[in-house]
Parts: C-alpha cells; structure tokens; sequence
C-alpha cells in the first residue's frame, strides 16, 4: 500500500505521511504478520505522553496486575519494522519541550532507533543517535550520544530534568557550553532514569563560563584567602568524566584564574557528596601551591588545606534491575482476574 499527503489523527494530534507499507493483509489478519515500510512523516504537534504504556483517555479502563506509580513506559509494538524520516515542529514528553524534531527513527522489533536525528531543546540545538528499548510496560533501556556545540548551562539546568539530575552543582554556572556524550540506562515507570543505573563518558567544553555562586569553587577562595578564586570566568576548559553507579569521576582539570594555577579532580555522587582534591598553584609559575581536599556537597562544601591522595572514597550504588516483570492485563474497571 502506497500513499502520498495520507492524512491521520491520533487524540489531538495530527500527522501527514507519504511512503508505502508492505504485508499490509498479513498484518490486520494474522497474529505474526509484520508491518514493514518507509514513510515520511510530518507533524506540528505530538504528545509522546499519550503514547505510554497505561495511558488512557477512557477513564473506565483500569489496569489489572500491576502497583506501579506512573503511567508506564513508551512500549513499541514488536511487529513493526518501519522507517520514519520524521519532521516534529513540537513535542512534548513529561515536563521537557522538544522543538524542531528531525531524523530517521526506526521501528523494529520493539526498538526504536535513533539515526542522525537532531532537536532542539532549551534553545539549543542537540544532535542525537541511540536507541530505545521497552523491556516491560514497567521498564525500558536506552542507550545515546549527544552532542550540541553551544548551549546555555543556566537554561540547561532549568529546562531538562537529566541535566539537572546528572550535574547538580552547575547552578552556580553561567554561559556557554559544548558537549559530547555518551549515556545508557533504565528508566523507570515514569519515563525517569534510574540513576544507579546510568553510566556513560565524554566532555564537556566550557566554551564561556561564569561561576557565578559556585559554592565549591567559592568555598576554595575562602578557605586559602585568594579573593581571585571567586566567581571567576572561564574559557576554552575540558572536562572529562565519566559514570558508573551512581558516581560521577572528573578527571584532572586545570585552569587559570589571574595568575593562579589550580587544579582539582576526584569524584561528584549523583546525590551531590563530593571527594574533590586539588591544588591552587601560586603566581608566578605555579611550582609552589596550597593542596584542598573537599568533602561535604554541592550544597554545604567542606575545604581543607591538606594534601589528600584518596580523600573519603564516596559509596558506590549499583544498579538493581527486579529483572523482568509480566505484562499486566488490561481488564474493564470493576472486573478482577478471576472473574475474567
């Protein structure tokens, strides 16, 4: 079956689509028939909210079997093996406004794979490639790479729940900053990362950055008395990190701050401890310095001029999946398993 300008309405939202499917019969009239295609589609508007596994615009429907709180995740129908070059101008999914969605997204098996797709959020533009995976109406697996070359850290912080989450202390960051990462994880049954289960690497580029009300940063400044050291700015500085249960490492950074030479390094727990060391290099080389250790968190920073070389090593959490759960059945309200 071919088509060109089909016209198709799902709840409020509305999309066109020009392309063809194949094994359309087998599909509607048997159980193992796969749908396959390429498609174009375009849309102004899509509510990826509608599109979870127990959510319902029929307030009569209940679903039997399960105590989860949420309304489940994004489940892909396992027999699809369709590819959509999408056009999205909007879409939303939970508290995140995604705009000016575009890509090839490819639906196979019950994944989703994201090829050469880009978006632009908090007013920036994010180039993605991944993949989604739907293990239960409970749990799905994703795994990305994100890169976006400029983009504000203080709208970031305000406008994306995973960045918040991932980098709690940049509240006290202003500017501009690129990034080049690779994440994976599980997601729980509001479409929330479980954050035991996160891990990835990259760089962050703090290509111009204030750290205005940087508490870690203000708080090395007024233990050792170097006023220079307090919200000062900063350019063309890589950070690398990396994550694995529940615990951010942060390779060694350097900067230059008038004159002064300092250097940290340690680890940042999702939860905000901190077990960070470092070094303030004094003018005019940087060979004689003052050692910190900081302990405490993002929000309360500890200093203390001492050398430390392991400092407090902060407590890993590794993630624990239940393992898989069985689909829970959708009965009509009223109706229990046994009487079914």
């Amino acid at each position: 079956m071919s088509f060109d300008n089909l016209r198709a309405a799902y709840d409020s939202m509305h999309f066109t689509m020009n392309g063809y499917f194949r094994n359309v019969i087998g599909y509607a009239l048997t159980d193992q028939g796969v749908l396959k295609g390429s498609v174009s589609l375009s849309s102004d508007y899509i509510d990826l909210n509608k599109f979870t596994a127990f959510e319902s615009a029929d307030a009569n429907i209940e679903v039997a079997g399960t105590e989860s709180a949420g309304t489940g995740v994004i489940v892909i129908p396992a027999n699809l093996d369709v590819s959509l070059a999408a056009a999205v101008k909007k879409a939303d999914f939970d508290s995140l406004a995604i705009h000016n969605f575009k890509g090839q997204v490819v639906l196979r098996q019950g994944k989703v794979q994201l090829q050469q797709t880009a978006m632009t959020v908090a007013g920036a533009t994010f180039n993605l490639d991944g993949s989604y995976e739907p293990q239960t109406p409970n749990k799905a697996r994703f795994d990305l790479k994100i890169k976006a070359d400029s983009f504000s850290i203080e709208r970031a912080y305000a406008e994306i729940p995973m960045f918040r989450e991932l980098a709690s202390s940049a509240s006290g960051v202003k500017g501009l900053v690129a990034l080049d990462y690779e994440l994976s994880g599980r997601l729980d049954p509001s479409m929330q990362p479980v954050m035991p289960s996160i891990k990835g690497k990259g760089v962050i580029n703090l290509k111009k950055v204030k750290l205005k009300g940087f508490r870690m940063m203000n708080a090395v400044s007024k233990s050792t008395n170097l006023t220079d050291l307090a919200d000062p700015p900063l350019s063309g500085i890589n950070i690398k990190t990396s994550i694995k249960n529940n615990i951010i490492n942060v390779e060694r950074v350097k900067l230059r701050i008038a004159g002064f030479r300092p250097r940290f390094e340690g680890q940042i727990s999702l939860d905000g401890d901190l077990n960070i060391k470092g070094r303030v290099g004094l003018p005019p080389f940087g060979i004689f310095g003052i050692p910190f250790t900081i302990s405490g968190n993002s929000e309360h920073p500890v200093v203390k001029l001492k050398r430390d070389k392991d400092g407090k090593i902060l407590q890993e959490k590794e993630d624990i999946d239940e393992g898989e759960e069985e689909v829970p059945e959708v009965l009509p309200a009223g109706t229990t398993q046994q009487q079914l």
